[in-house]
């Protein structure tokens, strides 16, 4: 016993000397070339290192210093790798089996330079060969290496079993550590100028790398821009397998970016971007737990803190965005399944999550999920996301909260939608259209399910101010949907709708109304019939003034109170049919009553077909003024030319004249007329350019002006009467107004010139005696008012009768039918029409009956003196060609 203690003694005290030695008697150098020539057919590159050695106390290994491999001279003269210390450390127990394990590989500060063409080519895509076309190296002194005389080559199938994979054999290390390490990349195929990025003090650790073993794994570096540790992953991977499938790879890893500056890295981000990140600090936290072909949970969260963003097509910038994105999310491959536990955004304040399932991925997705939001301010979300405002209109806008919650369930064929948007708190604006204010009641719900491509609308509830919309019914198609569509409202008041649509503003609606829509076909072939109906509608037209009305009546309208317009028992209905780009509609209207711009009417109905960009009034009928309208018309919406043929039937003048016109309290009587009218509503252009008619008014008064008083007065007051009218004052009586029975004209209007054809006035009241009439032909600037008529006066027999009585000379103007005729003229302007008396032609008509009187008396005075008949001279005649005109 005591011999082998001793023998054992010697043996262990011989190997131990045996492994301190060893490295010192041991020279692996000498093997040097031999290494580089069995490393040159699987790199191609140059390979080179310092030294090499055994090493046996720290570990039974090898230790290389000074390793490198050279870069392709293409991309540079530079090594590609180079390290300090390369260990190499065996186990020991696999060596007794004749098979090599590493224990532990150690990398110390290798330096790694990386470099990217302008073609997109790197500098490594070459380095290794293709081991499959290098030819085997023969054995040394032309020996076969491993194989005996005689002994048969062993098949491929034979040499491994179908899994074994020498590459991942050689990946099992109990240990592999880089210390210190560096990579510096050059990039010249990045826009602008080349990019140079260092990644440094890289620490990388892998335990337990083996193909049944789950490796752990520790990477951490330093990334551009940082002096301390910004870049951290960390966690197991695996077991790899034989087979090392991806999919079926267990993972446990946590990632760590901090303080990454986004400038470092702007070359790398994509041009192409809506919104392109220029600087800014990202940091980031990240956890994968799972296998992709089992379960796999992700849970991560992503902050960015002081952004600078660009917006693609616009000359802008946007600082100071803060960002928060967090997701939990466990995906499940055997029911193809995907659990959105959370996935939340926060931009600025503004958040969006989505929650959920979906199930099916691969195959027939089906899900269950729901969209929330908090937007504090829409416009910077779409400041920052273009791309959402691209389908609104151009001139829409939106500021402040924007709240919204939206389910989606079902699978690309059936699904059901539901959802509610809050926009009390946003101001909302459509150009000159809509206008909503902040705070104004503004919430939209909807309702609606999907089979194939039909969409059936179970409710679309839009509830704004006081007004409530609901839409139900069916859509079909995507490209070109086809609707089949009800929208009701409730009874809601227009009292503050002047605040949200600008145009009623001035009008300042009031009352309630209720509208009701129907809509059929899509945009090529639709049919649209809509009812509106009101109890009584309240609303201000905006008073005109024509600059010739004098200051008295403007300070009397701006000092007047209008009566309120409005209208009640209103009912509306548009039948309206779209083929291609023609658009053929029918609308009727009914109004009970109601008072527009002070002018009361009843039962007022229409009829209107618009066609062809045509507007044609059909029946319009309406009763005012104590009397009835009606007209017929079109308008044409191109040229924006119109023409109508209004009748009127016994309405009371005053109303007219009051209403529609400048020359307030001038007429009265029951006006009736016909007349064919045109003009523009262009806005240089006349409103009215055209109009013929006749008409007449029964039992009138002209307030401004006293005609037949005038007339006479101008009459009688010619010196040349004075001595057969010294009594005027007590024979002709005062008075205001003219009055008449009847006038009966007929008029044409061309631009601002009213031609009155005729003006026939019948039974001009005048004190002394009823039956005067006055015919008058001339025209009437419609602009400036002014008058230019003539005509005659033909008083009545019995007035003419007394008239020559007090006057004999007006004999002259008596005609058969015993009336005095005197032409006359009326000029002025329509607030001061001057009646004037023809002088000229009144005054030779009275020098001739001086003339003939003068005559008579001299007859009569030779008629004393000298007897006629005695001489003979009463055949000759002379009185009666004296007495002759």
């Amino acid at each position: 016993m005591k011999k082998i203690i001793i023998i054992l003694s010697s043996v262990f005290i011989f190997l131990f000397i045996a492994i301190i030695v060893a490295p010192f008697v041991v020279n692996l150098n000498k093997y040097k070339g031999r290494i580089i020539t069995l490393a040159k057919p699987y790199l191609n590159r140059e390979f080179d290192f310092t030294d090499v050695k055994l090493t046996i106390i720290s570990g039974l290994g090898v230790e290389i210093k000074g390793l490198r491999i050279a870069d392709n001279p293409e991309f540079g003269s530079e090594d590609f790798l180079s390290l300090q210390n390369l260990h190499i450390k065996l186990k020991l127990f696999p060596l007794i089996k004749k098979e090599i394990q590493i224990k532990k590989l150690i990398i110390e500060k290798p330096v790694v330079h990386m470099v990217r063409n302008s073609r997109g080519e790197f500098n490594f895509s070459d380095i290794v060969n293709d081991t499959e076309k290098t030819e085997t190296l023969p054995a040394r002194d032309g020996k076969k290496s491993g194989k005996k005389i005689g002994e048969r080559e062993k098949p491929d199938s034979e040499k491994h079993d179908n899994n074994y994979n020498p590459f991942l054999a050689g990946l099992m290390v109990s240990q592999c550590i880089i210390n210190q390490g560096q990579i510096h990349f050059l990039d010249n195929y990045v826009r602008d100028e080349p990019v140079t990025t260092v990644v440094d003090a890289l620490e990388i650790e892998f335990q337990n790398v083996s193909l049944n073993k789950p490796i752990s794994m520790y990477l951490s570096a330093y990334l551009p821009g940082e002096t301390e540790q910004s870049f951290l992953i960390k966690g197991t991977l695996g077991p790899l397998g034989e087979s090392m499938d991806i999919a079926s790879l267990f993972m446990d890893i946590n990632v760590f970016f901090k303080n990454i500056l986004l400038n470092k890295f702007a070359p790398y981000i994509p041009e192409d971007l809506v919104i392109y990140p220029l600087e800014g600090i990202i940091n980031m936290t990240a956890n994968m737990r799972g296998a992709i072909n089992s379960e796999l949970d992700i849970e991560s969260e992503i902050k960015g803190e002081k952004l600078t963003m660009s917006i693609k097509d616009a000359n802008e910038k946007i600082q100071n965005v803060n960002f928060t994105l967090k997701e939990k999310i466990k995906y499940e491959d055997s029911k193809g399944g995907l659990v959105l536990q959370q996935l939340d955004v926060n931009l600025n304040g503004n958040a969006v999550s989505l929650t959920g399932n979906m199930k099916n991925i691969k195959t027939s997705p089906q899900w269950d999920l729901t969209l929330s939001s908090k937007i504090n301010a829409l416009d910077e979300v779409f400041a920052m996301y273009p791309a959402l405002k691209e389908g609104l209109p151009q001139d829409f806008q939106i500021t402040g909260p924007v709240n919204m919650e939206m389910n989606s369930k079902g699978n690309m064929d059936t699904m059901q939608i539901s959802g509610h948007t809050e926009m009390s708190g946003a101001a909302i604006t459509y150009g000159e259209i809509f206008q909503k204010p902040k705070q104004v009641p503004f919430q939209l719900s909807l309702k609606a399910n999907k089979i194939a491509d039909t969409v059936k609308l179970e409710s679309l509830v839009i509830n704004i101010q006081n007004a409530s919309i609901n839409s139900t019914g069916t859509i079909e198609g995507l490209t070109n949907p086809r609707v089949d569509l009800v929208n009701t409202t409730n009874e809601f008041s227009l009292k503050e709708w002047g605040a949200i649509v600008p145009l009623l503003k001035e009008y300042r609606p009031d009352g309630t109304i209720v509208i009701k829509n129907f809509v059929k076909g899509n945009l090529d072939d639709a049919f649209v019939n809509m009812q509106v109906s009101s109890p009584k509608l309240a609303f201000k037209l905006p008073a005109s003034l024509s600059e010739s009305e004098d200051q008295e009546n403007k300070d009397k309208s701006k000092n007047e109170k209008q009566s309120e317009d409005f209208v009640e028992l209103l009912s509306l209905e548009l039948l309206a049919e779209k083929k291609a780009d023609n658009i053929n509609a029918d609308m009727k209207a009914d109004i009970k009553k109601g008072v527009v711009q002070n002018i009361d009417f009843e039962e007022m109905k229409g009829k209107f077909n618009f066609q062809n960009d045509i507007l044609k009034i059909e029946d319009f009928q309406m009763k005012t003024f104590e009397g009835d309208i009606s007209l017929a018309g079109d308008y044409d919406t191109a040229s924006m030319k119109w023409n109508a043929s209004p009748v009127i039937n016994n309405v009371k003048v005053e109303g007219i004249v009051d209403s529609l016109t400048q020359y307030r309290g001038m007429m009265k009587g029951l006006f009736s007329g016909s007349f064919e009218m045109g003009g523009s509503l262009g806005n240089e252009e006349r409103m009215v350019t055209s109009a013929n008619g006749s008409f007449q008014l029964l039992q009138g008064e002209i307030e401004n002006v006293n005609f037949m008083g005038t007339i006479i007065d101008s009459l009688l007051g010619m010196k040349e009467l004075y001595k057969y009218a010294e009594k005027k004052k007590e024979v002709l009586e005062k008075y205001n107004v003219t009055r008449f029975d009847s006038l009966e004209g007929e008029v044409s209007l061309l631009n601002e010139k009213l031609d009155l054809k005729k003006c026939d006035l019948e039974n001009i009241y005048v004190p002394e005696a009823p039956g005067s009439d006055a015919k008058l032909k001339g025209n009437i600037n419609i602009d400036t008012g002014n008058l230019n008529l003539k005509g005659k006066v033909h008083l009545s027999p019995e007035h003419s009768e007394k008239l020559t009585k007090k006057a004999k000379p007006l004999n002259a103007l008596v005609d058969e039918k015993g009336s005095i005729v005197l032409p006359v003229a009326v000029t002025g302007n329509m607030n001061k029409p001057k009646p004037l008396l023809d002088t000229k032609y009144v005054l030779t008509a009275i020098m001739n009956y001086y003339g003939k009187e003068e005559m008579e008396k001299g007859l009569n005075k030779l008629k004393e003196k000298i007897d006629l008949e005695k001489f003979g001279l009463d055949k000759l005649g002379l009185e009666k060609i004296w007495k002759k005109e």
